[in-house]
């Protein structure tokens, strides 16, 4: 991905001298990266909402509730939690 790249050479710069500028460019490569994620988000988002639509026109009602389920979290397990 060409933002993590930007990124990494972003913050070698800053690492190497860390002046104000190298500090503004590191922080608007992360900005970058952020929103280029949240656009991964949203279309992967788009792609579960067309799968649930379609599973409910085909009256498959339980893959759908399991979509659902998937896209809002619920029901999900804790994953890496030891009981004390």
């Amino acid at each position: 991905m060409r933002e993590r790249n930007e990124v990494n050479m972003a913050f070698a710069a800053y690492e190497k001298e860390t002046t104000e500028e190298n500090h503004v460019l590191l922080q608007m490569a992360k900005d970058k990266l952020s929103n280029a994620y949240n656009i991964v988000e949203a279309e992967v988002l788009d792609e579960q909402i067309r799968q649930v639509e379609n599973a409910d026109e085909r009256s498959r009602h339980g893959e759908s509730w399991k979509l659902i389920n998937e896209i809002s979290g619920r029901k999900k397990s804790q994953k890496g939690i030891i009981k004390g």
